[in-house]
């Protein structure tokens, strides 16, 4: 009732943010979603402008992926990292057109290149990052990985070769399986895959000069 005439929902350009006042806001969420645009610069303009200065517990508080980091979860009991095997076909596809050090899904990716990417951002003294890392972890059956490979629009699958797409399922397979005591022995068999991501809150973010 109430809470629900509160809630706006409306279509906005990252970039510009046009619809929303300068200093309206006190709060920007985004879950896995700010890396996926181009024009990074822009967007972090875009936030600053809309948050609200006069209020110095305003953020900006972003979600990412990690990644590279299967081996340390399985050697805690846990399974490789969704995003590890997600990236895997890319790179078996497309192997020259995988810069890990310039993609901006993997500068998100660790408080090191979070920092990095805020540097020309956050000169203000009263701007503070902190970082939460966390985890999940999901269950999946190997097809239903591979068709959701397939269907989505970030994974090299979809509109590879026939003989791209095969070479890619089998490297896939081998890297479930033959993880270091990942304890997955056939691709019959459920699947533990674990999520690991990021949280960074920016406080202070909108009086950055």
């Amino acid at each position: 009732g109430g809470f629900l005439t509160k809630l706006v929902f409306q279509q906005e350009d990252g970039t510009k943010l046009e619809g929303i006042p300068d200093g309206s806001v006190d709060l920007v969420v985004s879950l896995f979603g700010v890396f996926l645009i181009p024009d990074q610069e822009a967007t972090l303009k875009a936030i600053q402008r809309v948050l609200n200065k006069k209020n110095k517990n305003s953020a900006f508080a972003n979600g990412s992926w990690r990644f590279g980091i299967s081996e340390d979860l399985v050697r805690r009991g846990f399974g490789v990292s969704l995003q590890d095997a997600f990236e895997l076909p890319n790179k078996v596809i497309h192997p020259n057109n995988h810069d890990d050090d310039t993609m901006s899904i993997k500068k998100w990716a660790s408080p090191e290149g979070i920092r990095a990417l805020l540097s020309g951002h956050t000169g203000s003294s009263s701007c503070s990052i902190e970082f939460y890392p966390s985890m999940h972890t999901t269950v999946w059956e190997f097809e239903n990985l591979w068709n959701m490979l397939q269907s989505n629009p970030m994974s090299a699958v979809q509109g590879a070769s026939e003989a791209d797409a095969a070479r890619a399922r089998q490297e896939l397979g081998k890297f479930l399986v033959t993880s270091k005591d990942h304890g997955t022995s056939s691709l019959n068999k459920p699947l533990m895959l674990s999520t690991a991501s990021i949280l960074c809150v920016v406080k202070g973010f909108a009086a950055a000069e």
